[in-house]
């Protein structure tokens, strides 16, 4: 196997005259098909066969895995003791918060990047799927609250994605009964024998 540019991999295309190309057409341009059809190539389309194998991951790939979540599962130990002691003083922001949890990944001495941008969301703002903090949308976590964070780091041996939805104060009972509900909804789920 070999990787080459963009420009190269058409130029291969246009050379399969009589050949026949295995073609995904979930994940192939109209580009590619027309370059083989100009190029008369007999397409045949179906499913990248290396889709399954490159799923399964290796001893090497595990173990790397293992080691980047405990690095990063300090990383987050350590950010949580911080918004338990600095969140009931009221002063925190959900943009103070991205900041921090990206100190504490980079306290680790090994983050490479963060994995994504955080998603910090303070009371209301935490329901909205995918919502990134801006200085405007930018909110105070209140006390008797829920605080959602969803974040990971980049490291050389692997990539994490933790989210965590964290109690601030004494939450209400509405709050206490929609949490129960989703609760007993995963292990009624976690429950199920499937086919």
């Amino acid at each position: 196997m070999s990787i080459s540019a963009e420009p190269d991999f058409v130029e291969a295309l246009k050379q399969t005259s009589g050949k026949r190309v295995l073609v995904d057409p979930s994940l192939s341009s109209a580009h590619v098909f027309d370059v083989l059809h100009a190029a008369g190539a007999q397409i045949v389309r179906g499913q990248d066969p290396t889709i399954l194998p490159r799923s399964l991951k290796n001893a090497v790939e595990i173990a790397g895995s293992k080691r980047a979540h405990a690095r990063d599962g300090v990383a987050l130990a350590n950010f949580l003791h911080w918004f338990d002691m600095e969140a009931p003083k009221g002063k925190l922001t959900e943009i103070d918060i991205c900041k921090a949890i990206e100190g504490f990944r980079l306290a680790t001495g090994a983050l490479q990047d963060l994995s994504f941008d955080s998603i910090s969301g303070a009371g209301p703002n935490g329901a909205f799927p995918h919502y990134r903090v801006t200085v405007e949308s930018n909110r105070r976590v209140d006390q008797d609250n829920l605080f959602l964070l969803d974040s990971g780091g980049q490291y050389l041996d692997g990539t994490t994605d933790v989210t965590r939805t964290v109690a601030v104060g004494t939450p209400s009972a509405e709050i206490k009964d929609r949490f129960t509900r989703v609760l007993k909804g995963h292990i009624a789920l976690s429950r199920v024998r499937f086919p």
